[in-house]
């Protein structure tokens, strides 16, 4: 969840997004929702969407269908979601732009839905409002218990946070960093791809996982681990875990 706050000559503007999930966890498709909701006065957007192209691997297109815009990028098909105030202006194989104006009290949704290689579902835009007010109880929900009796708990949520987005929940392995692709010393050989769970990295994270009280998180990466250690052969001592 991200809450961003723009101020004008014109007035107020609230954007909410969120990654959203349902009310049983993670959904069957990836959805990217953004709430615009002007708060004073009226203000005027400008929205693209510019799809990758995968470092060059893939050659992607947009095309209309229905009141949508469905994108394919390889395997990879979705949708650009929006409302009847969404203005498009332009639309290219690769890019959409569309135009935006609310006044005060007027709130749009705009939402990207996809999948690959599995059939799209296109969802109400009245459910992906609901679902950001769903992700963000749960994400609540989820912070509340985290580190209530230690000393700079602000700090140390943010830290549990950072450390929570990097698990990839269906497998439980942890990305090395969030600053995958990016290299270490521009133009030397320490340029690693950090999209891998590194054996040192994911110690230290489940480590930091138990202290925290974090025991789902910490177990499903422990889990992974072993399995990938057992895996290659590796003889695994717990002791006294």
């Amino acid at each position: 969840m991200l809450e961003t706050r723009f101020r004008s000559t014109t007035g107020e503007a609230v954007l909410t997004e969120s990654l959203n999930s349902g009310s049983a966890g993670r959904l069957p498709w990836s959805e990217l929702a953004r709430r615009i909701e002007v708060t004073k006065g009226r203000m005027s957007f400008d929205i693209t969407v510019q799809l990758g192209h995968r470092a060059g691997k893939r050659s992607p297109f947009m095309t209309c269908s229905g009141p949508h815009e469905t994108f394919h990028v390889g395997s990879v098909l979705g949708m650009f979601l929006h409302g009847d105030r969404v203005r498009i202006t332009r639309q290219q194989d690769g890019r959409a732009e569309a135009e935006l104006d609310l006044k005060n009290g007027e709130a749009e949704i705009l939402a990207i839905v996809a999948d690959a290689n599995e059939p799209l579902v296109v969802p109400d835009l009245a459910d992906i409002d609901a679902r950001i007010d769903l992700s963000d109880k749960e994400w609540r929900d989820w912070s509340a218990p985290i580190a209530q009796d230690l000393p700079h708990r602000d700090f140390l949520l943010r830290q549990a946070l950072a450390l929570k987005l990097l698990l990839y929940s269906p497998s439980g392995a942890i990305a090395a960093a969030a600053t995958t692709s990016l290299p270490e010393r521009i133009g030397g050989d320490k340029n690693y791809d950090y999209r891998y769970a590194w054996v040192r990295d994911a110690g230290y994270i489940i480590s930091s996982f138990l202290r925290l009280g974090i025991d789902k998180e910490a177990k499903a990466a422990l889990t992974w681990l072993l399995n990938q250690l057992c895996g290659h052969g590796a003889k695994v001592f717990l002791g006294n875990v």
